[in-house]
C-alpha cells in the first residue's frame, strides 16, 4: 500500500512540474521520473485489484495521467484543468485507500462511487476537449 500511495502523488507531482517547466533538459527528467511512477502503479494495480475492489477504474486512469498530460502542453488553461480533475481523483483514492487501509475492509460502495465519480469527470472532460481540438 506503501507503494500505492507514493506512485499516485509522484504521478501527480511529475505532471504538474512538466506543465510547468520550459527547460527541455528539465522536461526529460521529471518525465522520467512519471514513467517510473507510471510503470510501479501498473505492477501494484493487478495486486490491489480484489482488495481494493471498485478502485480499479481510478487506478488504471492514474496509470495515464502523465501521458495524458502531454496532450495540454501548449495549452496552460486546459492543463491545469485537467491536472485538477486527475488530482481530485488522486485524493479519492486516497481517501478510499486510507479508510480501507485503517479499517481492514475493502473500499464502500460509497467511496468506489465517489471514484467512479471523479473518473467520469476526467473522461468527460477528456472527451469534450478533444472534440474542440480536433
Amino acid at each position: 500500500m506503501a507503494g500505492l500511495g507514493e506512485a499516485l502523488h509522484e504521478i501527480m507531482a511529475c505532471s504538474r512540474i512538466t506543465h510547468k517547466t520550459k527547460s527541455t533538459e528539465t522536461l526529460e527528467k521529471w518525465d522520467e521520473n512519471a514513467s517510473r511512477a507510471q510503470a510501479t502503479l501498473k505492477e501494484i494495480r493487478p495486486k490491489l485489484k480484489y482488495p481494493l475492489w471498485g478502485l480499479d477504474e481510478g487506478l488504471n486512469i492514474m496509470t495515464r495521467v502523465p501521458d495524458w498530460n502531454t496532450h495540454y502542453k501548449n495549452d496552460p488553461e486546459l492543463a491545469t484543468q485537467f491536472l485538477d480533475k486527475a488530482d481530485a481523483l488522486r485524493k479519492e483514492l486516497d481517501d478510499a485507500v486510507r479508510i480501507s487501509y485503517s479499517t481492514g475492509n475493502p473500499p464502500s460502495r460509497f467511496r468506489a462511487w465517489r471514484v467512479s465519480q471523479a473518473v467520469a469527470a476526467i473522461t468527460k472532460f477528456r472527451d469534450g476537449t478533444g472534440q474542440k481540438k480536433g
